[in-house]
């Protein structure tokens, strides 16, 4: 979804009312700047910010909504109508809860706000709003940082005051961890068909046809895949793989204590698959990176930073 397609969307809703006929225009529109539009995106979206009302399945445009498409030319939000969702969906409404905590963990140097650009996936309760708040320039990114438009600095802070930096409600892990699940998910799946087309390339079909996906039925095997190394005529498996996914093109994984475990009892079919930049909106990532042997290659590799974060502690 592309919030400057927005002005198409409700130009479509203020032409039809009826959700059947807006939805059948706006499917069967060309696809504009190679991107596809999807209508439940832009529904979702304009009901929780409040541009949009439904009545009886007729569709209504909220005074917000009005104000957005005046004057509109043309499938674009100019600069006007970007500072409009900026100051009325993103800073105030709904989408603030997520906003407004984040912006306010970002640093103040020379009258200005920034935030290194490589940390602030890890501190956003949703990472899939970072695309908008980057498309209406609340966001800019400039080399290694990421700075807050200087146009909404001073109303920023007052919004934010009273936000320590760090603090994070039981609601807000939870839509985290919601977030890394699907991300995880996505990352497996990635993995699977990544496993399936490598043997098919080699022409071990029935070796493709075979790769499975245990992490759903068996959470505590200490993978999540199991594949083959190459030909095996009895169909047994002989690659373990971990998969760790991320919004971040940085590798920063957690490898829990019943991970390494089964790493080191299977050290020569074990592997660790990670997915670097999911974009669970686009569907897109990076190149994965595949590490075989993880207890050599890892733990016993000075090239990473490892990091105990929490103790078990039982009484005697």
């Amino acid at each position: 979804m592309k919030l400057k397609h927005i002005a198409n969307f409700l130009r479509i809703i203020n032409l039809h009312k009826k959700e059947k006929e807006i939805k059948k225009t706006f499917e069967f529109q060309p696809i504009i700047d190679n991107t596809y539009q999807n209508y439940e995106e832009f529904k979702k979206f304009c009901l929780d910010t409040g541009i949009l009302k439904i009545k009886n399945d007729n569709f209504n445009l909220t005074r917000l909504g009005e104000n957005i498409l005046e004057n509109t030319q043309g499938n674009y939000l100019d600069t006007k109508q970007e500072e409009l969702l900026i100051e009325k969906c993103f800073l105030s409404g709904n989408l603030s809860k997520i906003v407004i905590p984040l912006l306010a963990e970002f640093h103040e140097e020379n009258s200005q706000l920034w935030f290194p650009k490589n940390e602030i996936v890890d501190i956003c309760l949703n990472p899939e709003i970072l695309p908008f708040l980057y498309e209406v320039k609340l966001l800019q990114k400039k080399d290694t940082k990421i700075f807050i438009n200087g146009k909404f600095t001073d109303k920023i802070q007052k919004l934010s005051i009273g936000f320590p930096k760090g603090k994070i409600s039981q609601k807000d892990i939870d839509d985290s961890l919601k977030i890394m699940k699907k991300i995880g998910n996505f990352a497996e799946q990635v993995v699977l068909e990544y496993e399936r087309e490598r043997l098919f390339k080699k022409n071990h079909v029935r070796e493709a046809e075979n790769v499975e996906q245990i992490s759903q039925d068996f959470a505590n095997a200490g993978y999540d895949i199991r594949s083959f190394n190459g030909k095996s005529e009895e169909l047994n498996h002989d690659r373990f793989i971990e998969v760790k996914g991320s919004t971040n093109s940085e590798f920063s994984i957690h490898w829990s204590r019943n991970e390494t475990e089964v790493a080191k009892k299977y050290p020569d079919n074990y592997w660790i698959y990670f997915i670097p930049k999911i974009d669970l909106i686009k569907q897109t990532f990076d190149t994965p990176i595949l590490i075989p042997n993880p207890i050599k290659n890892i733990l016993e590799n000075n090239d990473y930073n490892i990091t105990v974060e929490s103790l078990h502690i039982t009484k005697n």
